[in-house]
């Protein structure tokens, strides 16, 4: 178990799922959060008690992918692909 704090960015986003998908900027929304890097439930759960994604989102909901830098947050379009990028994880510690 890694607990880490991170800084939370939403995303201004371009494109679409045939052509693909360009952030073109980021905004920190001004909230930090703490989870266990290692777990997907954990930062959903955090993203949750922050009031940053809904209580109904699940992790069949969202794509987590990324490394100990930064964590990108997509949502999930369908069982077939996924969807447009929403958020950003700055990893503070």
């Amino acid at each position: 178990m890694k607990i880490v704090k991170a800084k939370v960015a939403s995303l201004d986003v371009w494109g679409n799922k045939e052509d693909g998908f360009e952030v073109n900027q980021s905004y920190d929304i001004g909230k930090t959060i703490e989870f266990d890097i290692d777990s997907d439930q954990s930062i959903l759960q955090a993203l949750i008690d922050a009031d940053i994604l809904s209580q109904e989102c699940t992790l069949k909901d969202i794509v987590i992918d990324g490394d100990d830098m930064i964590i990108n947050i997509d949502e999930v379009e369908s069982s077939e692909g996924l969807g447009m990028p929403i958020l950003n994880l700055y990893i503070l510690e």
